[in-house]
């Protein structure tokens, strides 16, 4: 809706691609609650770093934090599952979906009236969708 390409790479081979078409002004948001993700993609996250994109990491293991030294941002975010609770699940993704929402408004208002158009097209097009439908 706002001119902005993202791409979400979960598997090895999405994230090899999608790492070697990155660079210089492109930004990537690794997230990995258990830290597990980080050191399965080092090679990709060492690709588009080397290729100009700022990395962001966040993650519950601030082991791996050392080995990720000079990245642009490291979000930590505190272990919220212990024997007795097993609420990380929902936890992470509340802190993923939030952290998420602050990006998209940052990036909404750097431009923000041209992504006010973009928007007002966009929902145009949806609703005259839906009349042809009923």
């Amino acid at each position: 809706k706002i001119g902005i390409t993202c791409y979400v790479a979960h598997q090895h081979g999405d994230a090899l691609a999608v790492s070697t078409a990155l660079g210089p002004g492109d930004g990537v948001l690794v997230v990995s609650y258990s830290g597990s993700f980080l050191r399965q993609y080092a090679e990709e996250i060492q690709l588009v770093r080397s290729n100009g994109c700022k990395v962001a990491v966040m993650t519950s293991d601030v082991s791996v934090q050392d080995s990720m030294a000079g990245l642009e941002c490291f979000l930590t975010l505190p272990l919220g599952e212990t024997t007795g609770s097993k609420i990380a699940t929902f936890y992470a993704q509340e802190c993923i979906r939030f952290t998420l929402n602050c990006i998209y408004g940052e990036c909404f208002s750097q431009n923000y009236r041209a992504n006010m158009r973009r928007v007002q097209r966009y929902d145009e097009h949806k609703n005259e969708a839906y009349r042809f439908q009923g």
